[in-house]
């Protein structure tokens, strides 16, 4: 057993980066609430507005998180679920539902990823950040219509895009306009699956 155990442990050295856990029940109830909802939002951007589909309808973001929450407790879903399946559970009880008016006066986003840009990720918490990568790429991953994979673990596309926002200041590399949108950033990390369409260039100012 002890020689399994070691053999296990230097082949994830070998492999690099470690291969993170399912996001399954336990993974959502062993993390924050911030990064739950931030997960959502990632996914549904991801869901929405990079993969063009259906837009589902309208459960709030904390409220979605609760009953995600909730479905895994009670035992209503098993553990072993991916939390996107009981997302679209969800979205599926919720059919038609509609997001309420804004208020007049009220800011609205009206091109793609809204203000997922480098101003939302620099005010950002690190749960936040982790968060809506990990929902990003999974959306990515798991979405029949994605053309692009995201293989490495959540927390290096979160320092790539520390890196490429200038948040990590230690290093000498170049520099993303603030307005940039993190999703159309985090693209240039992922690999494109055989036969799809180039991923669009991202043109970075020099550093100054």
């Amino acid at each position: 057993m002890k020689h399994v155990l070691l053999l296990s442990t230097v082949v994830l050295l070998a492999g690099g980066t470690r291969k993170t856990a399912p996001h399954d029940g336990r993974w959502w109830l062993s993390i924050s609430t911030e990064e739950q909802q931030s997960y959502q939002l990632g996914y549904e951007d991801c869901y929405v507005d990079s993969l063009k589909l259906k837009t589902p309808p309208y459960v709030e973001i904390g409220k979605l998180a609760r009953l995600i929450t909730a479905s895994y407790r009670d035992g209503k879903t098993e553990s072993t679920v991916l939390v996107p399946a009981v997302t679209k559970r969800i979205w599926a009880a919720n059919a038609g539902r509609k997001s309420p008016l804004l208020p007049k006066g009220g800011e609205t986003w009206t091109e793609p990823h809204g203000y997922f840009d480098g101003l939302w990720w620099k005010g950002a918490s690190d749960a936040e950040k982790l968060g809506f990568v990990e929902g990003e790429t999974d959306c990515f991953n798991e979405e029949e219509s994605s053309h692009v994979r995201f293989p490495l673990a959540a927390s290096e596309y979160v320092k790539s895009l520390d890196e490429a926002y200038r948040l990590e200041l230690n290093r000498p590399v170049s520099r993303l306009p603030e307005d940039t949108k993190i999703p159309d950033a985090l693209l240039q990390k992922g690999e494109r699956m055989p036969g799809s369409a180039p991923r669009p260039s991202i043109h970075p100012r020099s550093q100054r």
